[in-house]
Formats: C-alpha cells, structure tokens, sequence
C-alpha cells in the first residue's frame, strides 16, 4: 500500500481493524489498496459469472442482474464493428490481457470507468429496444 494512502488514512482516523470512518453523518468505507482491488475485480470478471446486488447500495438501490464477461466482449465487438467509437479507449490489451498486463492498473481502471459503464448500458438500452421492436412489427404483420 502506498505511503499517502496510509498517511491520508491515519489522518482521517481509520483503524485498520474496522475501516470505516463518519463524513457528513455518512459512513464511509476506507480501501487501504484500491490499485489492487481494481485488479482483482477485473480477474474475478475474467473468470466467473458474478452476481450483483451482494450488500452494495447505489443511490439508495441495490443493483441487480449477472454479469458476464462475454457480454463485455459482444459490447466491444458492436462497437467497433458498427465504428461507434463508445468504447474509443479499450483495446484487445483490455479485454485479452496478457500476462505483462495483469500487473497494470491502468487496464482495469479504464475498464472500470463511467464511460466503459454509460456505452454498455447504451447498449443494453439499444438491444433491448430493438428487440421491443422487432416483437411488435411480428404482431403488426
């Protein structure tokens, strides 16, 4: 862990033991390592179908659904086949990450960021409309 992260830490006043601490009569969580939890999460994403909704709450909601890296991949595959450009900073590197890469952060991060998040949904949004579409044209006929 690196040094600012601990010094900022201990100067909020968060125990190791219980990593929490009170801002604004929130409680908030303290990550001591976020580089390496970025990491894990973009290999347990590799690797298992996950499950959300496991306690996090976003704006008072509990997310559900599955995710499945192979939809992460078909999103990629759309985007750069249709030239949308969403997706303008993920590469190959980001979705096939070799063993030099499976020490960078960058990757993850990139991965991980609001826009990699707003292209997928505007994605899902998309197939989801389309499919709604293409029932009621069925029905029309």
């Amino acid at each position: 862990m690196g040094a600012n992260t601990v010094k900022a830490l201990k100067q909020l006043g968060v125990p190791e033991k219980t990593p929490f601490f009170r801002f604004h009569d929130q409680e908030i969580a303290a990550v001591f390592d976020p580089h390496h939890v970025l990491k894990c999460m973009l290999s347990l994403l590799l690797k298992h179908v996950t499950n959300a909704g496991f306690g996090v709450v976003v704006n008072g909601q509990k997310p559900t659904g599955t995710t499945k890296w192979a939809a992460m991949l078909k999103v990629y595959k759309i985007d750069k086949q249709n030239m949308l450009y969403l997706l303008s900073k993920v590469t190959d590197r980001h979705l096939k990450p070799l063993a030099q890469d499976a020490m960078k952060v960058i990757l993850p991060a990139q991965l991980m960021s609001s826009i990699v998040a707003a292209a997928l949904d505007t994605h899902v949004t998309d197939l989801k409309r389309f499919i709604m579409l293409k029932l009621v044209s069925s029905f029309v006929m």
